[in-house]
């Protein structure tokens, strides 16, 4: 039985230059509450999509201010996307959100400029991706009216893409052999997917809304998409499919510290 360390603590000083950087920036933004700044920053887990780009940039050998500087991009781009989501007909702030969101983007896009091609190409994807998902107002029924089908499809848009390009940036940042990058890409998506259902399964108890935010009712086990016993059999799944994608990497200390990941996001210390 291995011993599961606190990866917050081992990359703290790293994590917490990314956590600077991202308030030096949001300090800027005008026309956005800051109440609306911190309900934002309250849902950016804690730092975990930095931590899953670094932790594949170290399994892949990626130089330590590549990695930091790509880190910094995808929580903005993270941010820009919560904020343009999160736009309501009708809302006094929708002007300010659209331009802080848009900002936000550009930033990001800015600050990989100078990354390697394949990097950029990977953010430049993910920006398009994004873009072409966004959905009309209105055009996108709230649980539990969606199917299972919709359900997961909208769970890989809000959380399973960009963890998926997490892990191919910290790849394509090392230069990695394809078979790593697929793997890298897969763990991403498979954690991914795992974290929206946990998040959602959590919200479904999460009442009153906080702050404002909309959250899924608690409703009939046969109305919603999937059951709750039938969403923790998929989130376990997932958590199975991310550990299984990296057989392929050789073992590393990065790679114990991939499996950590997954152990403490979802409590299962083996």
């Amino acid at each position: 039985m291995s011993t599961q360390i606190n990866l917050y603590d081992l990359w703290q000083e790293r994590l917490l230059q990314v956590h600077e950087e991202l308030i030096s920036t949001l300090d800027r933004l005008v026309g956005l509450p800051h109440s609306a700044i911190g309900e934002l920053w309250h849902q950016q887990r804690r730092g975990i999509t930095s931590l899953l780009l670094l932790l594949a940039g170290e399994a892949c050998h990626a130089r330590e201010e590549e990695a930091q500087k790509a880190a910094v991009s995808i929580e903005l781009l993270m941010l820009s996307t919560k904020l343009l989501e999160g736009i309501e007909e009708g809302s006094i702030i929708s002007h300010g959100q659209l331009l802080a969101g848009s900002y936000l983007q550009t930033e990001a896009l800015s600050r990989c400029a100078d990354l390697p091609a394949a990097v950029v190409q990977s953010y430049a994807e993910l920006c398009r991706r994004l873009i072409q998902r966004k959905p009309r107002r209105g055009a996108q029924p709230d649980w539990p009216e969606i199917n299972e089908h919709a359900y997961l499809e909208r769970a890989y848009f809000r959380s399973a893409l960009l963890a998926a390009t997490c892990g191919k940036i910290g790849a394509r940042l090392g230069s990695a052999a394809s078979e790593v990058e697929e793997a890298l890409t897969a763990y991403g998506y498979s954690l991914g997917m795992a974290l929206q259902v946990q998040e959602d399964l959590q919200s479904v108890w999460e009442l009153p809304a906080r702050a404002g935010r909309k959250v899924l009712p608690a409703c009939p086990l046969d109305s919603a998409p999937l059951s709750i016993r039938s969403a923790r059999g998929v989130m376990r799944s997932y958590v199975n499919k991310a550990k299984r994608s990296l057989s392929v990497l050789p073992p590393t200390l990065a790679k114990c510290s991939l499996l950590d990941l997954t152990n403490m996001l979802f409590d299962q210390p083996e």
